[in-house]
């Protein structure tokens, strides 16, 4: 991701109508600004949260309230707002607007979940074409999240991060 960016890559791989798919520990408005144009002509993106990212609170079942969720503190630190290595992005003073635009096309085309499970998921990001199912092509490993930096648009402290690119035609 040094010499060859994977948001550049993803540029050209996310046409109209395609189905995103990612799974990352992390999901920041500027990786979404960094792909705003391919990104609006999706057909819809689902994000899994590689971490546990919800913890539900216990409450007994004579309580009869409902299901009650938290954000836990690591994540909300981090997560939608920018990464460390996104701090030129956030000096620029556009959040605002970047968080507004981000908002209305999350309320449009995704679908978020969370890892429920105690063990990390592996990250990842999966372009699905379905008008052409030998053209579908995977990214893995996702290292440090859904950020500007593992699209290589913001510096990192990673020595080194080798993404791999699979096409469905290529499997195993």
């Amino acid at each position: 991701n040094k010499t060859r960016l994977l948001g550049d890559d993803l540029k050209k791989e996310i046409t109209p109508g395609v189905k995103v798919n990612v799974v990352a520990s992390i999901f920041t408005i500027y990786a979404y600004e960094a792909l705003k144009k391919e990104l609006s002509s999706v057909s819809e993106l689902n994000f899994v949260f590689s971490s546990p990212v919800f913890a539900q609170k216990v409450v007994a079942a004579s309580d009869k309230k409902p299901k009650e969720f938290i954000i836990s503190e690591s994540f909300s630190k981090t997560a939608i707002y920018g990464t460390s290595f996104e701090l030129k992005l956030k000096n620029q003073l556009a959040q605002k607007s970047i968080a507004r635009e981000c908002a209305n096309w999350i309320r449009q085309k995704v679908h978020f979940k969370a890892n429920i499970s105690e063990q990390n998921a592996m990250g990842f990001i999966a372009v699905e074409k379905p008008y052409d199912q030998n053209s579908t092509v995977a990214y893995n490993p996702i290292i440090s999240g859904f950020s500007s930096d593992s699209l290589g648009y913001s510096k990192t402290n990673q020595l080194f991060n080798s993404i791999s690119k699979l096409k469905a035609n290529e499997g195993a």
